[in-house]
């Protein structure tokens, strides 16, 4: 199950991620599309170091891997609930 899981996981993560570079870099000015690159690819990496050490602290608390993953996916399900309340700035980003 989590061979497959992983699968799912890095299949929606190589449509995902390169569709939305190239929808954030589409909305900047040309001149400025390598600092968007760069600012995007060390997000990228400072999130994938940062989750691990989150989820290592909510595992302490929790009581281990599987309860912290279960909070980690409830706080990003009422994250996402909010966000999706949030007024949209979509008129300002160009849709391809």
């Amino acid at each position: 199950m989590v061979v497959v899981g992983g699968v799912v996981t890095s299949a929606g993560g190589g449509i995902l991620l390169p569709t939305l570079l190239t929808w954030v870099l589409g909305a900047m000015p040309f001149e400025e599309r390598g600092r968007g690159t760069g600012a995007w690819t060390g997000s990228l990496f400072i999130g994938q170091f940062l989750s691990a050490l989150v989820i290592l602290a909510i595992g302490t608390v929790t009581g281990g891997l599987s309860s912290a993953l279960v909070v980690a996916g409830v706080l990003t399900l009422v994250l996402a609930v909010v966000a999706a309340r949030l007024p949209s700035v979509r008129h300002s980003i160009p849709a391809f």
